[in-house]
């Protein structure tokens, strides 16, 4: 779910309406992020981690307020799912 989010609502490189891209593109990301969720970390955590990934790893410049509204998703998904779970 992480990854189908980064894939479909970040996606920083623009790879998501190529037909054959790899739809794990995002995959090494959404690890991190999932270690994150699971520690409890938030949106202001997230985000800026996106936005690091997109300036250090791909040398883009970063979009924040996409990064930030991503990262709320994430953690609204990660609540949902506990919450389900409980």
């Amino acid at each position: 779910m992480v990854n189908a989010i980064l894939f479909q609502h970040w996606d920083p490189i623009g790879v998501s309406d190529i037909p054959e891209a790899p739809r794990d593109e995002y995959s090494t990301y959404a690890q991190t992020i999932l270690a994150m969720l699971a520690n409890g970390d938030r949106a202001v955590a997230i985000a800026s981690y996106l936005v690091d990934v997109e300036e250090q790893c791909m040398g883009l410049t970063p979009n924040a307020a996409r990064a930030q509204s991503v990262a709320q998703s994430l953690v609204h998904m990660w609540d949902v799912r506990r919450a389900h779970s409980s």
